[in-house]
């Protein structure tokens, strides 16, 4: 079990680092942040207390000055944006979303967007934040999972989003839903101008038979 280390200060006396910095960032004394941001004991500890307060209050300038000395981990970041979809904070998130090794991380690793964007789906979350942000890129796999779930408002902001070409693989979330889907999943997706003008409506109801025949033998052989 790891213990917080204690920090000693003659204006603090023993304290853990998370305890000493929420203080500082509550009273607004940037000057003592910006020391105890350079002090090693601060450097890669869990100042996930703290640090949400600077967050929750848009202290960028404190944000900024923690991630300058190198005194939060990577790790924190995923973390906490995994944790304000949870507790569906959107305000927090998008707050998140402002911030540099969030906006790095996201451009460095695509895979991130559409990870966040299907763990909020599959937990009934908003996803409006993260759509807004512009270093969030949906792709596929999001609007599947949109599909999957038959969150018909998931499914019209994601549309709705320029970033995302619903079209893509030769309208494979289209071919997705016809499969798997409802009615208002479908007419949901063909309400999307670039969707309906791209398809072939005698073509894709031919394969829409075909596969509804093939899930009924899938589902037969299962059930047996």
């Amino acid at each position: 079990m790891a213990f917080p280390i204690m920090f000693y200060d003659k204006r603090f006396k023993y304290e853990d680092i998370d305890t000493v910095l929420t203080k500082v960032i509550l009273s607004d004394n940037m000057k003592v942040v910006k020391e105890l941001a350079k002090h090693p004991a601060t450097k890669h500890q869990n100042i996930c207390t703290s640090l949400d307060w600077a967050i929750c209050l848009d202290k960028l300038e404190v944000i900024n000055l923690l991630v300058e000395y190198d005194a939060v981990g990577e790790k924190y970041w995923s973390g906490a944006l995994y944790t304000a979809i949870a507790e569906d904070q959107p305000d927090k998130l998008s707050r998140l979303l402002n911030v540099e090794p969030v906006i790095s991380r996201l451009i460095e690793c695509p895979d991130l967007s559409d990870s966040l964007l299907v763990f909020a789906i599959r937990h009934h979350k908003s996803i409006t934040a993260l759509i807004v942000c512009p270093f969030v890129v949906p792709t596929l796999k999001s609007l599947q999972q949109a599909i999957d779930s038959e969150q018909e408002k998931s499914i019209k902001e994601l549309l709705a989003c320029p970033r995302l070409d619903p079209t893509t693989q030769d309208n494979a979330a289209l071919r997705y839903a016809i499969c798997w889907s409802g009615s208002e999943v479908l007419r949901a997706l063909l309400a999307d101008t670039r969707i309906s003008k791209s398809l072939k409506l005698d073509r894709e109801l031919e394969f829409s038979a075909k596969l509804r025949r093939q899930a009924l033998v899938w589902n037969e052989r299962y059930n047996n």
